[in-house]
């Protein structure tokens, strides 16, 4: 390899490298999004910590697409003595939904914002699974 082939090899890494560090400089449009929702889920979280009791609903619907969807709600009363709720996750639920999956999914629910020791109460409907996602 001669000189000007190493110059010009040099010369394609200088550009490649700026072109990186331009777009890594670039803000990513949902990173502010990110910092938000990061930003008011550690607000609820803190909120929470202050809470002695805790109590939840949790629902299961299937979308039109047959995918199955769990929303888990906290409601509380605050030191203001004012009824809060918060909805702490929505996710998708594999099958089978047998009240041992359930359970998982809204174990790992609560483990995430740190209230499972602060449950009071898990208000569900009447779907045949509830019984075993209770018990477990």
């Amino acid at each position: 390899m001669d000189d000007a082939t190493i110059n010009v090899d040099e010369s394609n890494q200088n550009k490649e490298k700026d072109i990186i560090e331009a777009n890594e400089e670039e803000e990513n449009p949902f990173a502010s999004k990110k910092r938000k929702g990061t930003s008011k889920k550690k607000k609820v979280k803190d909120l929470l910590m202050h809470i002695y009791k805790v109590s939840v609903t949790k629902d299961l619907w299937k979308s039109g697409q047959q995918v199955s969807y769990m929303v888990v709600t906290a409601h509380f009363v605050d030191s203001n003595w004012n009824l809060q709720k918060r909805t702490l996750n929505f996710c998708d639920v594999p099958p089978p939904h047998i009240g041992v999956v359930i359970c998982d999914v809204l174990q790992k629910c609560l483990a995430e914002w740190e209230i499972e020791d602060k449950i009071w109460i898990v208000f569900v409907d009447n779907a045949a699974y509830n019984d075993a996602t209770i018990k477990c």
